[in-house]
């Protein structure tokens, strides 16, 4: 049904459809909040397809316990150029480069790093591939990334001011 309304009516937060002024704002959340775990599924996948790293299973099993918790409101990926071409070759080819179907980004610094980017209760939470801190901004601050953006670099995200920076263990 996510993709059936996306061919549709394209995503919301990306290229608003007039459609989506008529949905209830907790309708429109409800398919966001399916959206983010198509898209958790959706990083995952493309990342056992790209990657070379041992550390993604336990990554998926974390993330996916806080989206099942309904803890992870809205996500966005920004994938490194071999997994944007992996997750381009997903998509149907008529919609390969429609703005309002878009579901990931380009991450266009570092050339190993995607991004796992969420809005997780008042926080924009930052997960990286390879050697990144797990960044975490308040997601009123104007230096929190924003969501739905079509490109970012990793860089950017490391150098704003205002976020926890966490090693993993």
């Amino acid at each position: 049904m996510t993709e059936r309304l996306l061919d549709l009516y394209g995503q919301p937060k990306v290229n608003r459809n007039p459609i989506w002024n008529d949905v209830p704002e907790e309708l429109e959340g409800l398919f966001l909040h399916w959206l983010a775990g198509a898209d958790i599924r959706m990083l995952f996948a493309v990342l056992k397809e790209v990657e070379r790293g041992h550390m993604w299973p336990d990554r998926e099993e974390f993330w996916w316990g806080l989206y099942e918790q309904e803890r992870i409101s809205e996500v966005w990926v920004a994938f490194n150029r071999e997994g944007h071409r992996a997750a381009l070759s997903r998509l149907p080819r008529d919609q390969r480069h429609e703005a309002g179907h878009l579901r990931f980004a380009l991450q266009e610094g570092e050339r190993d790093k995607s991004l796992l980017i969420m809005r997780i209760g008042d926080k924009i939470v930052v997960e990286g591939t390879y050697n990144f801190k797990v960044h975490v901004f308040d997601a009123s601050s104007r230096h929190a990334p924003q969501l739905s953006k079509r490109t970012y670099d990793v860089a950017d995200i490391r150098t704003r001011p205002g976020a926890v920076s966490i090693v993993h263990k």
